[in-house]
């Protein structure tokens, strides 16, 4: 019976150790070492999942995962489902998470997301949104996203809600027009209804160019094409 008893003590003992010894990983950008610096980090949003994406730390709100990122035209965003599913492009420069990789990360908390816009002048704005998060592929990615605040204007919600629709891909159409809009008229995907007030995902244009395929957002420039945008999430329990 003692010899059972010592037993069960040294097995608790080693658990405790081994928990305590294990490097606790990060699941997103904002569990990073205070310090980190703008880059290329390794995360793990669920246990046995290892994802490498760029994080922003150097701004005045650090900790933030970046999903999508426009900079020069680099990267080309007028591909398909199976690119937008598993994501794409050059994580210094320009690219996309991908669409299950988002999926895994925006169920596993409460997250923030925010969208920064700068046109060929140099003026900068940007768009936060409280509520955010998207569906498995099985629901078409199907997306949740509400609670504005900014100062670029509301184009995701506001007069033409994009809450609660799918993704929609030029070579996969779940959008309500009559024509694929990635396809047809905004050359890029997104989560279109009749298509959108926005187009991150657009062509990238030169400045003073205008359209309906280009990087725009709407309640900020109309159609004029837009020079970069970045679009990230951060945990609203973040405290930085």
């Amino acid at each position: 019976m003692i010899s059972n008893k010592i037993n069960n003590l040294a097995l608790i003992y080693l658990i405790f150790t081994l928990q305590v010894s294990l490097p606790i990983l990060p699941k997103d950008c904002s569990e990073l070492p205070v310090g980190s610096t703008n880059g290329v980090y390794i995360i793990y949003p669920v246990y046995g999942l290892e994802m490498n994406v760029y994080c922003e730390m150097e701004s005045d709100c650090h900790g933030w995962t970046v999903v999508q990122r426009r900079l020069d035209g680099s990267t080309d965003f007028n591909v398909g489902w199976a690119n937008y599913k598993a994501g794409f492009g050059d994580l210094n420069r320009e690219y996309w998470i991908g669409n299950d990789n988002l999926h895994v990360i925006s169920s596993s908390n409460d997250y923030l997301l925010r969208f920064d816009l700068e046109d060929f002048d140099g003026d900068t704005t940007y768009a936060e949104y409280s509520t955010f998060r998207i569906g498995n592929e099985a629901s078409r990615y199907i997306l949740s996203i509400g609670g504005y605040s900014g100062t670029a204007g509301d184009s995701m919600v506001g007069i033409y809600s994009l809450d609660g629709f799918p993704f929609t891909t030029k070579d996969k159409d779940n959008d309500f027009s009559p024509s694929n809009c990635a396809d047809s008229t905004r050359k890029g995907a997104w989560w279109f209804r009749d298509c959108a007030r926005v187009n991150p995902n657009g062509l990238y244009k030169p400045t003073e160019s205008s359209g309906t395929d280009c990087i725009y957002w709407r309640e900020w420039q109309d159609f004029a094409a837009l020079k970069a945008v970045t679009i990230k999430i951060r945990p609203h329990s973040t405290n930085l």
